[in-house]
């Protein structure tokens, strides 16, 4: 009884974001620049503060704002299938 009760009450896995997933990717590579993005922080935000303190990096980081932000928020799979690839040769 009791282990039906624990299956009850767990909560449910949380939904798979991949875009989030290959932003947050994204991130962890910016901390070999020293750049670590604040939880307050937008994207646009930290690719804004980014650029200013890297700027030969900046079309990239452009680049992956821009694609993370149609893959999230407008659905485009056309841009996340880009986003993977952008994030696995930047830097």
């Amino acid at each position: 009884m009791g282990f039906y009760f624990y299956f009850l009450h767990r909560n449910p896995a949380q939904p798979t974001d991949v875009a989030h997933q290959l932003f947050a990717r994204y991130c962890k590579k910016l901390h070999r620049f020293q750049l670590y993005k604040a939880p307050h922080e937008t994207a646009s935000q930290f690719a804004a503060r980014c650029q200013t303190a890297r700027p030969e990096l900046a079309a990239s980081m452009i680049e992956i704002t821009n694609l993370y932000l149609a893959a999230r928020y407008a659905q485009d799979s056309s841009a996340l299938a880009q986003l993977k690839i952008a994030i696995k040769r930047f830097a």
